[in-house]
């Protein structure tokens, strides 16, 4: 009888435990790899089917100097294609907005991308600063006011260059990429038509005005008082523009502005753009092109 040496032996038992270990391994690497890889959807933060019937957008913080409840909102509202705004620091202010910036938006919006989950708990949302009193809202609006999307935004990883959110209906807390803070942003002059001829009343398009002189920054208030200039615009089909001119000690101007609406507008057209009525700052060089012209 052939015996098996002791050192042969080992040999052949640690082999036959390091081939069940290898099993073992091979068994439950689908777990691990389910376990450690992280939880993702592929999802838009606007339903792509409802770009088209987005009819107002509210972008707003809380503001804590004014009371616990109050929240600084800018308003966007869609005028038949073209936008108009105002900032609830003095909304009877209503201004021509981007249409550029507000397509941009809604375009990126609406666009799919990979959303990592990183908590399904309410209370982790201060975490992540997206409890109602951190968070910027981004709402989107159909007609009579429907809600489309409401979404909450939180802290931004600058390392990864990811930014918490939430919606308003589910407590869950994912991170996306944070192109979407370039449009979180209450700046009214971020907002505002750059041009001193809006859109709303030109009817030209971005590279048709890429031309236009632009505006200075958006005032929170009329100028009072008389004008040292004013100036009056017609764009050929009856809409025009209203400019009264207010010279500053700097040598710059301050301009109100009111759009007049053109015969063949529709009667909700007509109304909105007859309450635009806004002020900007322009500077001496633009004053003296403007007079040019």
């Amino acid at each position: 009888m052939k015996y098996i040496s002791t050192k042969k032996g080992m040999l052949i038992f640690l082999g036959f435990d390091l081939a069940l270990l290898l099993i073992l391994f091979v068994a439950l690497l689908p777990f691990i790899r389910q376990k450690q890889a992280p939880d993702t959807q592929d999802s838009a933060l606007l339903n792509p089917k409802y770009t088209s019937q987005v009819h107002s957008i509210t972008l707003s913080i809380q503001d804590n100097s004014v009371d616990l409840f109050h929240r600084h909102k800018i308003t966007l509202l869609n005028c038949e294609g073209t936008w108009v705004g105002s900032d609830s620091t003095n909304d009877s202010l209503i201004w021509p907005a981007d249409n550029q910036s507000v397509q941009n938006l809604i375009a990126l919006a609406s666009t799919v991308t990979t959303m990592y989950k990183r908590s399904d708990r309410v209370t982790s949302w201060k975490d992540f600063d997206l409890e109602e009193s951190d968070a910027f809202c981004l709402t989107f609006y159909g007609e009579a006011d429907s809600v489309l999307s409401q979404l909450y935004f939180g802290r931004e990883d600058t390392l990864t260059q990811r930014i918490a959110l939430r919606t308003s209906s589910r407590g869950t807390v994912w991170d996306i990429p944070s192109d979407i803070m370039t449009y979180l942003t209450l700046n009214q002059s971020f907002w505002a038509d750059p041009y001193i001829y809006p859109r709303l009343v030109t009817g030209l398009s971005d590279a048709e005005s890429s031309s236009l002189l632009r505006r200075g920054l958006i005032q929170n208030a009329l100028c009072q008082g008389n004008a040292d200039t004013t100036l009056s615009k017609d764009f050929g089909d009856g809409s025009g523009l209203r400019l009264s001119l207010f010279k500053q000690d700097d040598g710059s101007y301050l301009v109100n502005a009111v759009c007049v609406p053109g015969p063949a507008d529709s009667e909700f057209r007509a109304r909105t753009v007859r309450a635009v009525n806004y002020s900007y700052a322009i500077s001496a060089w633009t004053y003296e092109h403007l007079m040019e012209e």
